[in-house]
């Protein structure tokens, strides 16, 4: 098993760190690229990463919503070593089920040759604050310079 240890703390410092004038990225950025690292760090932080390029998936928390993940359904490890063969977001927004007023369900949908995962993003708030995913890209190199 390899050791991501310094790859996840430069992760989280990376999205913890994250302002709005950093460039956004798409999940279609992801197709046809291989990831030899594709890690859920907690409940609210997914990487994917190679020898060049790490893209973060995170909330960038304003006030007063929760963006976390539901669930991931397939093997992460289906994803790496192996060109990404699919890589969309459809999102789905209404009322929210519990105290907040609004609800935002992100389905993000990976596949490679050897399978599928989904992973399901819910968000919430009063309806004023982004219940969103956030993505972030980062050449490797510089973010484990930066986090180490």
């Amino acid at each position: 098993m390899k050791d991501n240890t310094k790859l996840i703390e430069a992760v989280l410092k990376e999205a913890n760190g994250w302002s709005y004038g950093d460039a956004p990225c798409e999940t279609t950025d992801l197709l046809g690229k291989t990831f030899h690292t594709v890690l859920q760090l907690d409940n609210s932080h997914i990487c994917f990463s190679n020898d060049t390029d790490t893209y973060i998936y995170y909330h960038a928390q304003d006030c007063c919503e929760h963006v976390y993940i539901e669930s991931v359904v397939g093997e992460l490890t289906d994803l790496e070593n192996s060109p990404l063969t699919m890589a969309e977001l459809n999102t789905t927004t209404g009322e929210s089920t519990d105290h907040d007023d609004s609800s935002t369900w992100s389905f993000y949908k990976f596949a490679t040759i050897k399978g599928y995962v989904d992973i399901r993003w819910c968000g919430s708030s009063n309806g004023y604050y982004s219940e969103n995913v956030d993505m972030l890209h980062k050449p490797t190199a510089e973010l484990l310079s930066e986090g180490g």
